[in-house]
């Protein structure tokens, strides 16, 4: 663990800005299509989708 200045540091060299241009970051959020593109690019299994469409 760090203090908040470093924590402010990380997020500056990671240029962390949580102010993305689609709101598909979790399961939750994420349209049938983007979980399915998700699969067929490799970045997630069958299994995940078929548990995120349940």
């Amino acid at each position: 663990m760090a203090d908040e200045t470093t924590a402010q540091a990380i997020q500056l060299y990671t240029e962390y800005d949580p102010q993305p241009p689609f709101d598909s970051g979790s399961m939750a959020k994420a349209s049938p299509e983007v979980l399915e593109r998700a699969v067929a690019l490799g970045l997630a299994s069958p299994e995940v989708l078929r548990h995120a469409l349940d």
